[in-house]
């Protein structure tokens, strides 16, 4: 018997034939989501509200993790040219002689 985590964040047995299910499941609601907020994979205008989303945003929040970390100087490089734009839109354009 394995343990996995529902969304209220109390743990369940299962099988590991049902583990291998809910973690093909898992994958494809993972893939066919257009995106995430709070907690939740968004499925166009809707949140997945069920009882796995717990067990799925597991996996996208520390998916989430390792790309911000193997990311960090392309995020510092981002960040430097936003500090950059709001210093343009402050400054008077420099005439052209």
């Amino acid at each position: 018997m394995l343990f996995v985590q529902d969304k209220d964040g109390k743990f369940k047995k299962v099988t590991a034939e049902g583990l291998i299910q809910k973690l093909h499941a898992a994958k494809q609601q993972i893939e066919t989501a257009t995106g995430y907020e709070s907690g939740y994979l968004k499925h166009g205008g809707g949140c997945d509200s069920s009882e796995d989303c717990r067990f799925r945003m597991a996996y996208v929040e520390k998916a989430e993790a390792k790309f911000l970390k193997d990311n960090q100087k392309t995020i510092l490089i981002f960040a430097s040219e936003l500090v950059q734009k709001d210093l343009d839109s402050l400054m008077p354009p420099k005439s052209v002689a």
